[in-house]
């Protein structure tokens, strides 16, 4: 497999991300279709995935969620064994497409193969049980709830991993309350010591909308 650290792949990526930083949409798509299609003529399948990846990125930008999407969902067939991917697009799905049948189901994979990765785990059960409250389905979203709070979040490296889209929800909704006062109090007991304060904060203003 090659290595994705080749002058080509730095140059076009780099910059079309700092692109992507200033909005310059079209200046940044223009370097990453470039980037494609060397990357297609050396028939490197690992670097035509995260240039599609990058294309998802973009897109979502832009706000053109289903062309964002499909790029996605190439970038995962051209790298299947990154799972990170799975959650990016099937985050996709759940908020712009309301495919939550296939949200839990890849959820589910990626629950079974990523066993030693605790912020995978955390964040596909957190999906999984969003897409589970959302499809009506509310004794399997709790299950996936409480198994995203397992170990009181051990193996997190930064309160950036803690993913609060389901707690957030609940929370909006009064649904669940005394599930997200224990997720929301041990969220902030984790933050306090990797003393992380922004995150304290939107902690406690989570915590306060719970009556």
């Amino acid at each position: 497999m090659q290595s994705l650290k080749t002058p080509l792949a730095e140059k076009n990526l780099d910059s079309a991300f700092e692109l992507m930083k200033t909005r310059k949409y079209d200046e940044a798509e223009a370097l990453l279709e470039k980037g494609m299609k060397e990357a297609e003529q050396k028939k490197d399948i690992v670097l035509v995935g995260v240039y599609s990846s990058a294309f998802g990125v973009l897109l979502k930008l832009k706000k053109e969620f289903r062309k964002s999407w499909k790029f996605y969902e190439q970038a995962e067939k051209c790298i299947p064994d990154d799972l990170s991917l799975k959650l990016i697009s099937c985050r996709l799905l759940a908020d712009y497409f309301g495919q939550y049948d296939t949200v839990i189901r890849k959820m589910e994979k990626v629950i079974q193969l990523a066993k030693e990765d605790p912020i995978l785990q955390h964040q596909a059960n957190t999906l999984a049980g969003y897409a589970s409250f959302k499809k009506g389905d509310k004794k399997r979203g709790i299950d996936f709830f409480r198994k995203s709070m397992a170990d009181g979040f051990k193996g997190l490296q930064t309160a950036a991993n803690l993913d609060f889209k389901l707690v957030g929800e609940l929370v909006k909704k009064k649904q669940e309350k005394d599930l997200c006062r224990q997720y929301l109090e041990m969220a902030l007991k984790w933050t306090q010591t990797t003393k992380e304060k922004p995150y304290q904060q939107l902690i406690r203003r989570m915590l306060d909308q719970i009556v």
